[in-house]
């Protein structure tokens, strides 16, 4: 069967959200569509219109096809987020297109995003974003990006008030935007009678599937 192109892909409004797509000059090209929190010099972002590379393999290494397809993807007003970059000169070489390091805090392997001129990102600077939350009143669970280190902002937060707080990782979780690692937080009462009145100050819900 053969592969969906890159636009078709990224016109297509349902479910997948990421696919292997054809496009001239490559041979294997993984991306996924949609949003995605970013940390730049400790500060986190919510990047959307975004495309992420996941996995690239040009026909002629060395052609211009990568450059090919940036300007692709930069006339379509989308950023672009490539992960995994383990090769120094294709670092560098990101590094000249534009692209700027992002989310180096979670790992020694670098991320490179190339923002879009035509309309910013949106910031959460300062808010903790939870992606999900289950709430029994004698127990409450939350999940987080693990990039965005809210987790343990928020564990933080609540052992303070008097909860009692684990996080544990839960690895890379399918999501309506793909592949994304995520943490869970676990919340017991602690020192008050049930889980129904968390702090909210500096915390906001936003489910992953949400339309901006």
């Amino acid at each position: 069967m053969s592969l969906a192109t890159l636009d078709e892909f990224l016109d297509q409004k349902t479910w997948p959200f990421n696919a292997y797509v054809d496009f001239p000059g490559f041979c294997s090209l993984y991306v996924r569509k949609g949003k995605m929190l970013v940390s730049i010099g400790g500060e986190h972002w919510i990047c959307t219109g975004l495309i992420q590379i996941g996995n690239i393999e040009a026909e002629e290494p060395g052609k211009g096809a990568f450059v090919e397809l940036i300007t692709h993807l930069k006339d379509r007003n989308l950023a672009v987020f490539v992960e995994n970059v383990h090769n120094v000169r294709f670092r560098r070489r990101l590094l000249e297109l534009g692209f700027v390091p992002v989310n180096v805090e979670s790992g020694p392997v670098q991320k490179h995003v190339q923002l879009r001129r035509r309309r910013p990102m949106k910031t959460q600077k300062r808010t903790m974003v939870c992606c999900g939350q289950v709430n029994s009143g004698s127990w409450c669970q939350e999940t987080y990006e693990t990039a965005s280190r809210d987790a343990g902002r928020r564990a933080r937060q609540l052992r303070a008030a008097g909860y009692h707080v684990t996080v544990a990782s839960l690895g890379m979780q399918v999501t309506p935007l793909g592949l994304i690692r995520m943490t869970l937080v676990d919340i017991r009462p602690g020192s008050h009678e049930d889980t129904f009145f968390l702090p909210q100050e500096g915390w906001k819900r936003e489910d992953l599937n949400t339309v901006r």
